[in-house]
This record gives structure tokens, sequence and C-alpha cells, in this order.
């Protein structure tokens, strides 16, 4: 979860970001990919899905409603504001992805390594 803060001229609200989905890869040494997670202050949430890249992006996408509605954040929320943090702070967290070393995938997650006749689980480990 990702905390954020939105300051308008009346009040203070706090935010958050809870990651439901990601997909990243890399490409030579930077990370791409889509996050996607509920932005929410406790009276509304909303789905967010960032594409990360050389030209990342985030969009709040609306929700409707079973009136027909669309739900969203007041107006007193500054929503370009709101994203910039977001987007920074998930560019942030996952700027490192590019420069981890995965194990080989195999037909059931990833392959374990042995040596010596003793099997280790598959860890993701930092690139020197």
């Amino acid at each position: 979860m990702i905390w954020l803060s939105s300051t308008t001229e009346n009040t203070e609200r706090t935010f958050y970001f809870d990651i439901r989905d990601v997909s990243l890869r890399r490409n030579g040494r930077q990370t791409e990919g889509l996050v996607r997670g509920l932005l929410g202050d406790g009276e509304c949430e909303l789905w967010a899905e960032a594409v990360l890249g050389q030209e990342s992006r985030l969009q709040i996408l609306p929700i409707w409603t079973e009136q027909g509605t669309v739900e969203g954040f007041t107006p007193q929320i500054d929503e370009a504001d709101l994203k910039a943090q977001l987007l920074d702070a998930l560019e942030r967290i996952f700027s490192g992805f590019a420069r981890l070393t995965l194990p080989e995938p195999c037909q059931y997650g990833f392959h374990s390594r042995q040596a010596n006749g003793v099997k280790y689980p598959a860890s993701l480990e930092l690139a020197s």
C-alpha cells in the first residue's frame, strides 16, 4: 500500500493506493509495464492504472454506480497533484526491477538451484 496526501486551501486528506495487479518487464535497463489498484480516501475508491516506461502516465478510471452515475472524488481534490504523486511513487518503487536478475522460468514457475546435491529454492537476486 502506498500512502499519499492531497492538500487544498481548506483541507488536507490522506489517500492510499492498494496495488492489485503488477505486470512488469525489462526493456534494457528500464522497467516497463502496468500497475493497477484502488486509489481511495476512505470515502471513495476508484480504480487507477499506471503505465510505466519511457512515457509513464497514470489515469483514474471512472466507476459507474448502480444509479448510472459516475463516481469520483470531490471537486476539492487536486487530482492532477494526486496523480503526479502516485506516478512518482510507483516509478521510484519499481525502477529497480530492471536491475534484478531473475531465475529462468520453467513450466511450473522458476527453476530452483542445485549445488552439491542440495536443492535451493529460486530467489530474486540483485544484479551487480
